[in-house]
């Protein structure tokens, strides 16, 4: 399948048209989900209280059993109460996987360091240190020096 952009001053900022075959009428209405899921409701794990969430507020995802924990930019943990394979198709863009159970948001990425046996250790503009593996060391290493 192709993916054919076209650029117009004429439309506001706001919008984005999209055109699609009746055939992928359920890959166009996924595009346009993906777009208006902006917040996740996430618990926090002393009060069990339900918070909204944006996504740009969170730092990483941790995938622990049936439930994630999610750090916050401002050093708070509330949990997502699914696990993280439901949330693979909303991470996409905004978020890169590091290894088999954590994925971390683009924008917070400061800086990484070459550790030991080939690994890469990222640091985050709150400065928590994240290990990646050698398996996803290569795709952020081509995203970064690549932009």
């Amino acid at each position: 399948m192709k993916l054919i952009y076209h650029e117009s001053t004429q439309i506001p900022l706001e919008e984005i048209h999209i055109h699609a075959h009746p055939a992928n009428q359920d890959l166009a209405q996924s595009l346009t989900l993906n777009k208006q899921i902006k917040q996740l409701t996430l618990v926090n794990p002393v009060n069990n209280r339900q918070y909204l969430c944006p996504l740009h507020l969170i730092e990483s995802f941790e995938a622990n059993g049936h439930y994630c924990e999610v750090q916050l930019l401002d050093d708070r943990r509330l949990i997502f109460p699914q696990r993280l394979k439901q949330l693979t198709g909303l991470l996409d863009h905004r978020f890169c996987q590091i290894n088999q159970s954590q994925w971390i948001q683009w924008q917070a990425i400061e800086s990484f360091t070459v550790e030991k046996h080939a690994r890469l250790q990222l640091i985050s503009t709150s400065q928590r240190k994240y290990m990646v593996s050698r398996h996803y060391a290569k795709f952020i290493k081509e995203r970064v020096y690549g932009q």
